[in-house]
């Protein structure tokens, strides 16, 4: 990993005091000796350096703030709730892109079973934030909510959102429009379906809320490639 990341109630001044099941995991995923100095970051707050004091039961760190974290990506990503290892894959691409929302929903076509999983538990999730901020040097990641109703969301929150993002639009592959970014557009929301695709009613919905349907070629992606290719374009168009 790129980044040792750092939590708030880990932190006494400047070290950072970490215990148990997380002081091992880090040891070993970062290869931890004492002396080494290393890039890190308090979770929300800024990077810099650690130096490692101590290893083993308990790891104890020197932090040196020196920067603050990239900035965000202008976008919103709704994702149809896919299988696990799917949405393992569109958090950590979400946390990468730093982007600044991400929202899944049950949708006709997901399994009602994926609401079940126990990777939408806090605590799987943050995991996957936490390896996603690490990789990118980052420490700021973007809010995740869950949605157990397609109906419900569009009717009750998807405004709000609207609001926020004035760039809309939702990827359909029998549409011909291509993704088209510029400099001068505000934020982003982009709808992104699970893998057989948005329903004709929910394509509807989308576009009685003025979405605009985009397509990213007649390939069928999977959920996780077509999240990874629209953010790749927009950050391209405001790097």
């Amino acid at each position: 990993m790129n980044c040792f990341l750092i939590y708030p109630d880990e932190v006494v001044g400047n070290k950072a005091v970490i215990y148990g099941e997380r002081a091992k995991e880090l040891f070993k995923r970062h290869k931890l000796s004492t002396g080494i100095s290393l890039k890190a970051g308090i979770f929300n707050s800024d990077l810099g350096t650690a130096k490692v004091l101590k290893v083993g039961e308990i790891l104890e760190l020197e932090f040196i703030p020196k920067h603050s974290p990239p900035k965000r990506l202008p976008v919103c990503l709704l994702c149809g709730l896919s299988r696990p290892q799917t949405v393992k894959k569109i958090i950590q691409s979400a946390v990468l892109f730093g982007i600044e929302e991400l929202h899944f929903v049950k949708t006709e076509f997901g399994e009602k079973s994926y609401l079940d999983s126990k990777l939408l538990q806090q605590e799987n999730i943050q995991r996957e934030i936490e390896l996603g901020l690490e990789q990118a040097v980052d420490t700021i990641p973007p809010k995740i909510y869950i949605h157990r109703d397609f109906e419900s969301f569009i009717n009750e929150k998807i405004d709000t959102l609207i609001k926020n993002y004035q760039n809309c639009f939702f990827a359909d592959t029998q549409n011909t429009d291509c993704v088209q970014v510029s400099k001068s557009s505000n934020k982003f929301l982009i709808a992104i379906g699970p893998e057989p695709g948005w329903s004709s009613k929910e394509k509807t919905s989308f576009l009685t809320k003025n979405f605009k349907a985009v397509s990213l070629g007649e390939r069928i992606l999977r959920t996780e490639t077509a999240s990874s290719a629209l953010l790749g374009i927009i950050q391209s168009n405001f790097s």
